[in-house]
């Protein structure tokens, strides 16, 4: 939209404000009350999805029913010229992020007040059912007066359904992810009290606790890395202050605080001198434990449930009762001659009228706006001066839809009426945008597919055993790192490992049937041979591990092995020899020693 054009036939645009993974947000002049008005337009190429839509203004009205001093207003929402809007209050100044970033040191007691802000309007939001599922410091506005308020409530949870789909929005957001969302699991109000606790660490250290090349990395690391101390930080930060931060953001849902009220307490007397004793909390036990997944259709009943039929009456009447009515009183009705005329009268002023607006519409100087959807540009800027139309400002953004090069929309739109030389504005396709692949073998998986699936790609998985790589661990992947590629047109496979297979070990009877054993699965044998006449030679004595064990393939296998031990004849047999053999040396000795006498 451009500045000084008309929105609405209320919103004078005056400049654009931002433009996000989901809407552009304009500053506009609200004509009827004369003041500023932040304009949120859902982004073209969401406009056609009916479901997004049908949520974006149920959402939108759950929003408008948040009245609190930290929550910025929705002040009107609907469609206009097929345009999904919200009209907010309008915050003149910056987001916490940027205030972190140009204040840093923050004072504590201005941290603590800051929170403590945020706090109040999240625990109303929560008890009206309300999860935020994207707090992070670019949703909170500081005005220049020194006002906090918080935008996005509701409309969070239409895009959370349909996924994060724009990489500075999954990069922006994953920062602040709690483990029970980076697996896939629904957000709820724990969620937004672990987002808070990460922006405390953010707002007392000056930048956020993990960091990684990818969103997938960064969600790993909220998933299995244990906090990062903020006293490593700065040493001057209170205990008790940093104990808020590890309550918070406990992996483990069960151990946050119990409501965002609750932890609005604990950080109010943080910097009491009565807890600057106070020793850092312990490591939770059961922090890994698994995340309990929560069925969307729970937790937005409350919100539903909430909202009106917009165009229900108490005053309905029966459509049947009414034309009862007028034949029962037709026998009043006196016919006069005179009534006859007004059905000609009627018919006339029609006639008339559709005269003038044909006469609008067709009046020399006055043509229509081609249909320029879905051309090439060149075509479409030839089509409008051959109409007698100049060609406006031509202006680019992403789509799924519409090829790269071809208009989504022209402005005025298509069909209208407008005076020879108006100018017609354009808007094209980039095409959709692309994004780099990464690379994630070595990776856990289910926190992969759920980070990938978010951001609009299909993915697969096949299995495998290794006895190398961990179980739920990705070997392979079958797109590039580094790719570019377009997610809602990529499906990528992934070889994902099982760990190693595990082999049933039989009893084994004799060494040579273990051997063939051993040879067909790929294990290693240790044979180890006793002299017995007890068991046959040959024979398996024991074996560790025992029979029916379940093994890897790494695994080596013990045999104690018989060996026939030398028989009692051939012993006794052998000793008579070396005794016959010791006599005859000594006759043989003695005879000689007579021959020389």
């Amino acid at each position: 939209m451009n500045p000084g054009s008309i929105f609405a036939n209320r919103y004078q645009i005056i400049r654009p404000l931002g433009e996000g993974g989901m809407a552009n947000v304009y500053l506009a002049t609200d004509m009827q009350s004369n003041q500023q008005v932040a304009i949120k337009v859902l982004r073209l190429d969401l406009q056609n999805n009916p479901d997004f839509v049908r949520r974006f203004q149920r959402e939108a009205q759950a929003a408008a029913q948040l009245v609190h001093p930290n929550i910025v207003k929705v002040l009107d929402s609907g469609s206009f010229d097929g345009m999904q809007y919200l009209a907010m209050e309008y915050v003149d100044g910056m987001d916490l992020k940027k205030y972190i970033a140009q204040y840093y040191p923050i004072p504590y007691t201005q941290v603590v007040n800051i929170m403590e802000q945020v706090l109040s309007a999240v625990s109303m939001a929560h008890n009206h059912g309300i999860v935020h599922r994207d707090l992070k410091p670019q949703n909170i506005l500081v005005g220049k007066d020194g006002s906090l308020k918080i935008v996005d409530f509701g409309i969070a949870i239409a895009r959370s359904e349909f996924g994060m789909t724009q990489t500075n929005a999954v990069l922006g957001s994953v920062h602040y992810l709690s483990p029970e969302q980076t697996r896939g699991g629904m957000a709820t109000n724990k969620s937004d009290i672990y987002a808070l606790g990460v922006i405390l660490f953010e707002m007392l250290t000056g930048k956020v606790p993990y960091e990684g090349e990818t969103a997938v990395s960064i969600a790993m690391k909220h998933s299995s890395e244990r906090m990062p101390s903020a006293k490593a930080a700065d040493p001057n930060i209170p205990q008790a202050l940093e104990n808020v931060i590890l309550r918070a953001t406990a992996k483990n849902p069960d151990n946050r605080y119990l409501t965002a009220e609750d932890m609005a307490n604990d950080l109010r007397t943080s910097l009491s001198p009565q807890r600057s004793g106070e020793a850092k909390l312990p490591d939770f036990v059961d922090d890994q434990a698994e995340t309990r997944t929560i069925p969307i259709d729970e937790l937005k009943s409350q919100v539903a449930s909430g909202i009106q039929r917009p165009n229900a009456s108490a005053n309905e009447v029966d459509p049947a009762v009414l034309l009862k009515d007028a034949k029962k009183n037709a026998p009043l009705v006196k016919k006069h001659k005179k009534h006859r005329i007004w059905p000609w009268i009627l018919a006339g002023l029609l006639a008339a009228g559709i005269i003038v607006i044909l006469a609008a519409m067709f009046w020399p100087g006055k043509v229509q706006v081609p249909d320029t959807h879905n051309m090439a540009l060149n075509k479409a800027e030839k089509l409008i001066r051959n109409n007698n139309l100049e060609v406006g400002n031509i202006s680019k953004t992403t789509s799924r839809t519409i090829k790269k090069g071809q208009v989504i929309k022209s402005d005025p739109k298509i069909g209208l009426h407008v005076s020879k030389k108006t100018k017609i504005d354009l808007i094209v396709s980039n095409g959709a945008k692309k994004l780099t692949f990464g690379d994630y073998v070595g990776s856990d998986y289910s926190i992969v597919a759920n980070v990938l699936k978010n951001q609009g790609y299909k993915v697969k998985k096949t299995e495998r055993y290794s006895d190398t790589i961990s179980s739920g661990q990705i070997i392979k992947q079958s797109i590039a790192a580094d790719e570019k590629v377009d997610p809602y047109e990529t499906t990528v496979k992934f070889t994902v490992s099982k760990g190693p297979q595990k082999i049933t070990v039989p009893t084994f009877d004799n060494v040579a049937s273990a051997q063939a054993w051993a040879n067909q699965n790929g294990i290693k044998l240790e044979i180890n041979y006793s002299e017995t006449n007890l068991y046959s030679s040959g024979s398996v004595i024991s074996q560790n591990p025992s029979g029916g064990t379940e093994i890897s393939s790494s695994t080596v296998i013990n045999l104690q092995v018989a060996k026939a031990a030398p028989s009692s004849s051939s012993s006794s047999s052998s000793s008579s020899s070396s005794s016959s053999s010791s006599s005859s040396s000594s006759s043989s000795s003695s005879s000689s020693s007579s021959e020389s006498k």
